[in-house]
């Protein structure tokens, strides 16, 4: 039996399937040498270049109501850090598990 990825896979358009690899490849060609805090921080800035969006940011979870940010794209270069808190954003429902 196949598990829910390949069944996803196999039901999903194969032009959403190359889209998906092309942006993982860049990702990882990206970031295959950088380790510690260039790691975070390329890896926010080739998730936003590869997926077309000006920014992104990679965060780690501090507790079950905060998350504190890795690094920050903003379009042309780094942001500063951050922290937010989940209540009222859509991070409060995965961090619920949902």
């Amino acid at each position: 039996m196949s598990s829910p990825h390949h069944l996803q896979v196999a039901s999903g358009c194969t032009s959403d399937w190359k889209r998906s690899e092309r942006v993982l490849w860049a990702i990882a060609e990206g970031t295959a040498a950088a380790t510690g805090e260039e790691f975070f921080r390329l890896l926010a800035r080739y998730a936003a270049q590869s997926l077309g969006a000006r920014y992104a940011f990679v965060a780690e979870t501090l507790n079950e109501n905060e998350s504190q940010s890795l690094a920050y794209w903003e379009g042309a270069d780094y942001g500063a850090g951050f922290s937010y808190r989940f209540p009222g954003t859509p991070c409060q429902r995965v961090a619920q598990g949902h």
